[in-house]
């Protein structure tokens, strides 16, 4: 099954984000602030949901279930090629899984900010 939990996107780039998703069959879940407060592997057992609201978190976020390395990549070269605003990605593993949606935004946020930061030294 793939599956893709996406939060804090605006309405347009979520609409053109939901078309990208289409073509590859995956279902797509529009995380809700309640849902942080709820184990992942819990929302992923759900059905999809369309609804978005606005995020508690500034971030946003992409977060593939059942994708290969390869798929994401091709997922991130479509919204390149859309010229989209990237979120963050990160992907469902075993342990995370088991993880509240608050810790992994919260976790995946540090992951990336610190990983700008390294890129930015490196370009110095």
């Amino acid at each position: 099954m793939k599956k893709v939990l996406l939060y804090g996107m605006d309405d347009e780039t979520s609409r053109d984000v939901q078309k990208i998703f289409e073509e590859r069959e995956t279902r797509v879940h529009f995380l809700k602030n309640q849902e942080l407060h709820e184990v992942l592997l819990d929302v992923l057992e759900r059905e999809e949901s369309l609804e978005m609201e606005m995020p508690e978190y500034p971030m946003t976020l992409c977060l593939f279930a059942g994708y290969s390395k390869d798929e994401i990549y091709e997922v991130i070269g479509a919204m390149t090629d859309r010229r989209l605003k990237k979120p963050v990605f990160a992907t469902v593993t075993k342990n995370n899984i088991a993880w509240k949606i608050g810790r992994l935004l919260v976790d995946v946020n540090e992951e990336h900010i610190e990983m700008q930061r390294l890129m930015s030294q490196k370009s110095e």
